[in-house]
């Protein structure tokens, strides 16, 4: 995008605003999403304020925090500032006063939502259905994962006008360049104590060999699991060598079930993004949100159960796994840099 499309939406009629947020900093990509998100929206919108997630030593140091000047001057502007065009980043992840406070706040202005997850969606967080379809109702506008979401969502009873993301951006400036050979080596990064699919005993009969990264060692039994480590967001991208890289969650390798599994339907997985920059093929389950764009876009494969994995690397060939490879490289230049994000604004701001 050139520049002038850039300060073409900066000064339109009415300016947008968005609040710039700095998440915990930890040794996983949970927060990547949300950062590269605030990096880009900030080309768009206009700084009204910065909120830090924070972790205090003691009850006393969170109090002092809470009432000093600089907190209390921030949550004097949310609420008292109204009828402005404003981004924000949903669900909110800061302290409950600060939740709130920023509910009310995009009550009383003109708000587009960035979509990273719905609780209604995934049946497991603490908001009621109700009460999370009411609040995206008074929002301006909903930037969701995908088509699936869109139309799970207005079931529910959604009716705000939507536009969809497609992909998340996974921004680098160091871009990897691994040789990849088709083979039977899976790599799953992520929060392998809620990847409960991981401990069924089934998963050790599989002729596959699983890395796993992220988190403690999980310490799991099987001997075709193996835990490699730890990495920041930018770093794990240069360390999957593997053949694969795997999107499933649930309670089984037959099926994505449970809460988190059936979520598969729904979002577009933060994983999805991260093997598109290490330019790495795809495996997910045939009926996750994800599967579509991955079967048209030709970058990896789709399986009901976990157990067919084997069969299906053993039937392709290295022309077919260079053609996953190739296709890849087209989505990793637009994924390292932002642009899927940034077409949406284009269209959402402009």
């Amino acid at each position: 995008m050139k520049d002038k499309d850039v300060l073409k939406l900066k000064t339109g009629d009415k300016m947008t605003y968005y609040l710039s947020e700095t998440p915990l900093k930890a040794n996983h990509a949970g927060s990547k999403a949300r950062l590269d998100a605030d990096r880009i929206i900030g080309e768009f919108c206009g700084e009204l304020l910065h909120i830090e997630i924070k972790n205090y030593s003691s009850k006393l140091a969170k109090l002092k925090d809470k009432v000093s000047p600089n907190y209390l001057s921030k949550l004097k502007k949310l609420t008292f500032t109204k009828g402005q065009n404003v981004l924000l980043q949903y669900p909110f992840y800061f302290d409950r006063i600060t939740n709130k406070v920023l509910k009310k706040f995009a009550l009383q202005n003109e708000t587009t939502l960035l979509l990273h997850d719905v609780d209604a969606l995934r049946n497991f967080g603490k908001t009621s259905v109700g009460e999370e379809i009411n609040f995206l109702n008074s929002a301006k506008l909903l930037i969701t994962h995908n088509e699936f979401m869109t139309a799970r969502l207005k079931e529910l009873g959604v009716t705000t006008k939507t536009t969809e993301l497609n992909l998340f951006d996974y921004l680098l400036t160091d871009i990897p360049n691994i040789k990849r050979n088709l083979g039977k080596t899976v790599a799953f990064p992520g929060n392998l104590q809620k990847s409960a699919f991981l401990q069924d005993e089934n998963i050790a009969g599989i002729d596959a060999t699983f890395h796993l990264y992220g988190g403690e060692n999980p310490n799991l039994k099987a001997a075709n699991l193996h835990y490699i480590g730890g990495f920041s967001p930018e770093v794990i991208p240069h360390k999957l060598t593997e053949s694969f890289g795997l999107v499933w969650d649930g309670e089984s390798v037959s099926t994505c079930a449970g809460s988190f599994g059936e979520y598969l339907r729904y979002n577009n997985p933060h994983k999805l993004s991260l093997y598109i920059a290490a330019c790495l093929p795809v495996i997910t389950w045939n009926e996750a949100a994800i599967a579509k764009f991955i079967k048209a876009s030709n970058i990896g494969f789709c399986v009901d159960s976990l157990e067919e994995i084997p069969h299906k690397i053993e039937n392709m060939t290295d022309k077919d796994y260079e053609e996953f490879l190739v296709n890849l490289e087209v989505l990793q230049k637009k994924v390292v840099k932002g642009e899927y994000l940034r077409e949406t604004l284009c269209k959402a701001l402009g």
